[in-house]
């Protein structure tokens, strides 16, 4: 698992938007598919995924549980959500470290 740490609040919520559009897609979900799923408004997935607004940890959870992962999945920089196999679980994979240069 990766122990970096945050620099600041944009990094985390570019982290939980990008994980989240990744699994979403994944799924081939709609943002408003995946609200009705989850339970929140689509107005709360369009501001996480548009990084405008903070997730509550309660969201985190709901849209972690409509995604079929676990919450700290969603937080987890560099995670890359590959592909569903035949019982719907989706594979992940991290993304090679950017080297300097």
């Amino acid at each position: 698992m990766n122990t970096r740490t945050w620099r600041n609040q944009t990094q985390a919520r570019k982290v939980l938007a990008q994980n989240i559009m990744a699994r979403r897609e994944a799924r081939d979900l709609t943002a408003p598919e995946l609200a009705l799923l989850a339970g929140v408004s689509r107005t709360q997935i369009h501001y996480v995924e548009r990084r405008l607004k903070s997730a509550t940890v309660d969201l985190i959870a709901a849209i972690a549980n409509a995604l079929r992962c676990e919450p700290w999945q969603l937080l987890l920089p560099r995670l890359v959500a590959t592909r569903i196999d035949r019982a719907g679980i989706l594979h992940d994979r991290m993304l090679p470290k950017k080297r300097p240069g």
